[in-house]
């Protein structure tokens, strides 16, 4: 009922309103004695409902190929969010939402190197979140694989095997020492499926001795 009293969409834009000292919160003392503001509350919000909640001035995000994603039980679009770079989720991957002190929430993977450090520091920033009506999307994840150097048909085999499930590479090196080697692999994938299906396909050669995702 505040938020929206004080004019915002939501909990959090309001949070953070307050957060950043853009709310006088002396007008709270009216609420608590005036019976007749009470009232007035309770007819504005409820013109409200009938509006959306999302005013039209508010930046939305576009539509197009970006994964929706529920964000504390709201669609995604009332909320400027954007996917961690530190731990590239997939669709598929278990993921939560991270409140950005310049506004926006930022979105990281459940076991993201950085997830024990943000939760056990800024707990009230973090925003439960999910993975909305699956979508044609693009993510971009990168993979190590680790194995003996059988010669230099190392690079072509993985790069054929990949290519031969319709997955798209966008980075690929590799370094080798005392015959064995370690290739970070840039992958183009559409969800935690065909990233785990890429895995499976390069665990298949026998002198592949590792395949895992980076965190």
């Amino acid at each position: 009922m505040l938020a929206r009293w004080f004019g915002f969409p939501n909990r959090l834009e309001f949070l953070s309103a307050i957060y950043h000292q853009q709310v006088d919160l002396a007008d709270l003392k009216r609420f608590r004695s005036d019976g007749v503001r009470l009232v007035e509350i309770e007819e504005k919000t409820a013109r409200q409902e009938a509006e959306p909640l999302v005013p039209e001035n508010m930046p939305r995000l576009k539509s197009g190929n970006k994964p929706e994603v529920i964000i504390n039980g709201e669609p995604g679009s009332y909320y400027q969010y954007s996917f961690a770079t530190c731990c590239n989720p997939v669709q598929g991957d278990a993921i939560f939402g991270f409140i950005l002190a310049i506004g926006g929430v930022k979105i990281h993977r459940a076991t993201c190197p950085n997830a024990t450090h943000l939760l056990a520091n800024y707990e009230h920033r973090i925003l439960k979140a999910g993975w909305g009506n699956t979508v044609k999307a693009d993510f971009l994840t990168n993979i190590i694989v680790t194995g003996i150097d059988s010669g230099p048909g190392v690079i072509h085999q993985l790069t054929d095997k990949i290519s031969s499930l319709g997955i798209n590479i966008r980075s690929f090196s590799i370094s080798g020492e005392s015959g064995y080697f370690e290739g970070r692999i840039g992958l183009i994938v559409a969800n935690t499926d065909q990233l785990n299906l890429a895995m499976r396909a390069l665990k298949s050669f026998e002198w592949v001795s590792n395949v895992s995702r980076e965190d």
